[in-house]
C-alpha cells in the first residue's frame, strides 16, 4: 500500500501526464493506517461519532449477516472503540492511526 501511494508522484508510471504537460501529483507525505497494534496519533470523533453510527447503521444486510456479533450493534460499537482509544489519547473518543512518513 505505501508504494502504491508513494507512486502517486512517480512521473515514470504516468508518462502520459508528463507527454500531456502535466505531472504527476507530489502532494503525499503522509499515510495514516488504522488499525494498527502501534498506533502513534488520534482524532477526536466527538464531532462526527453520530455520523459514524448513521452511516453503518445503512449497511442493514451486512448488520444482519452478524447475528449476535458485538459488531452487529453499531452505536455501542463505535462507542466502545471511541471512548478504548480515547482512553490511550487524552480521554476524549478518538479513532487511532499509526503514521507512516513517505
Amino acid at each position: 500500500m505505501l508504494d502504491a501511494v508513494a507512486d502517486a508522484g512517480n512521473r515514470w508510471i504516468f508518462p502520459e501526464l508528463v507527454e500531456h504537460g502535466s505531472q504527476p501529483w507530489s502532494g503525499v507525505r503522509y499515510v495514516a493506517v488504522a488499525g494498527s497494534p502501534q498506533a502513534t496519533h488520534a482524532v477526536d470523533v466527538s464531532a462526527v461519532l453520530d455520523k459514524a453510527v448513521s452511516s453503518l447503521q445503512a449497511h442493514r444486510a451486512y448488520l444482519d449477516a452478524l447475528g449476535d456479533h458485538p459488531m452487529a450493534s453499531p452505536r455501542e460499537f463505535l462507542e466502545w472503540m471511541a471512548d478504548l482509544t480515547g482512553s490511550r489519547f487524552g480521554g476524549r473518543p478518538a479513532a487511532a492511526f499509526e503514521l507512516f512518513v513517505l
